[in-house]
């Protein structure tokens, strides 16, 4: 069976949470020591790949819905502070802001116990080209 970041995203109870105090909305997740990729990066040392992490990131914003495929992203900016790691709980919040008549999103990855680990930032406009992305 392969790995799905749907199926990932399903098998998780997630609840949009929204702040009153702002635009921007959160989930809480969390990463089972099963994934299939905690087997390669790093042994004795799981790590969550960045790239799931960015994959992850846009899935979750369109949630429970799937991307739409004429949406275009481009990351303009990643951070990654600390690793996330499995069996820690995240929180996950995505911020939409407008700069000069462009859409972005803003995402910070967060947990209770080591504060941020990670910040992306996806610049947001449609396109006609249909765009495909795997991991």
């Amino acid at each position: 069976m392969s790995f799905s970041i749907r199926r990932f995203l399903e098998s998780q109870d997630l609840r949009r949470e929204s702040e009153e105090s702002s635009s921007g909305w959160s989930y809480a997740l969390s990463f089972p020591e099963s994934l299939p990729f905690f087997a390669g990066h790093f042994p004795g040392h799981p790590v969550v790949p960045a790239a799931f992490v960015i994959e992850l990131s846009w899935q979750l914003f369109f949630w429970p819905k799937p991307p739409p495929s004429q949406e275009f992203r481009h990351l303009v900016r990643g951070k990654f502070m600390k690793p996330l790691v499995p069996l820690n709980s995240y929180e996950v919040f995505f911020d939409v802001k407008q700069k000069q008549a462009q859409n972005f999103c803003e995402v910070s990855w967060g947990s209770a116990e080591g504060g941020v680990h990670a910040e992306l930032r996806f610049q947001m406009s449609f396109c006609k080209r249909k765009m495909e992305v795997s991991l």
